[in-house]
């Protein structure tokens, strides 16, 4: 019994400095001491909240399934996962500009220089607004020329219609979140993934409520997919407003657009 109370004592003195960092309140980052206690309590707060938060995504894809194929059937939930597993290929459209930035956004906070941040940040918005809106004409086109039949080797008229609406809507709301996802990418830049985490929750929760929803009011299978999908569009929502309680000095403004800025946030 001794030797437990030893070894549990050990155990709590082990973890301590761990538990005295995951809070949510910083640490004075005036002295060196304080600097290196917040990365440390940023990257404990983003390690704990990543793995709470894909047993919470993986839970509500558990459920989510099993709902959707009861309600709509084998066909019909088979239309909606080829659908549905396009925007893996849509998220290809950004040419890396998302995952640049947060490499140019990390290395301008090394710094400290907030008007590089700023230019970063702003020059690829703009840019992924602009990508989208030209992506969009093609993608719509697309869907009323794709021969969906043989694609999906589908003969059912109605289904067919339903393919050409739910890839419309698909792609609607992915070039919505094309721009509004580089929020996301910013809080991770600045070492706020724990935040990210979050709002990938919000979005998972809201798109399983959004579904449950649309089953009890019965709707077609296109508003399933604008409901399901509109989840997405609040966890993206829901990043801007912690960007800017957190980051309230990274501002869009045309005048940081530059060439200089496209051309690093371009290079990684």
């Amino acid at each position: 019994k001794p030797l437990a109370g030893m070894k549990l004592s050990g155990l709590i003195d082990l973890i301590k400095p761990y538990i005295k960092l995951l809070r949510l309140k910083s640490f004075d980052t005036s002295s060196e001491v304080g600097r290196s206690y917040e990365r440390y309590r940023l990257i404990a707060l983003s390690g704990s909240s990543s793995f709470f938060s894909k047993i919470i995504i993986s839970l509500t894809g558990l459920i989510s399934v099993p709902l959707t194929i009861n309600y709509l059937g084998k066909e019909q939930f088979g239309l909606w996962m080829v659908i549905s597993s396009l925007v893996v290929w849509l998220q290809l459209t950004d040419f890396g500009i998302g995952n640049g930035l947060v490499n140019a956004l990390a290395e301008a906070n090394g710094r400290n220089d907030k008007e590089s941040a700023c230019s970063y940040f702003t020059t690829a918005f703009c840019s992924i607004t602009v990508i989208a809106f030209i992506l969009f004409a093609p993608v719509l086109i697309a869907a009323f020329f794709i021969p969906w039949n043989s694609v999906l080797n589908l003969d059912n008229a109605s289904l067919l219609h339903d393919a050409k609406l739910c890839f419309i809507i698909v792609g609607i709301f992915f070039f919505i979140n094309m721009p509004l996802s580089i929020a996301n990418k910013a809080l991770g830049a600045f070492q706020k993934g724990y935040l990210v985490n979050i709002t990938q929750v919000a979005a998972s929760l809201s798109s399983l409520s959004f579904l449950i929803i649309a089953i009890a009011m019965e709707l077609t299978l296109p508003w399933l997919v604008s409901f399901v999908s509109a989840g997405t569009v609040f966890g993206n929502a829901l990043s801007w407003f912690f960007l800017r309680g957190e980051i309230p000095w990274l501002k869009m403004q045309l005048k940081n657009i530059s060439r200089e800025a496209l051309r690093r946030v371009a290079r990684s």
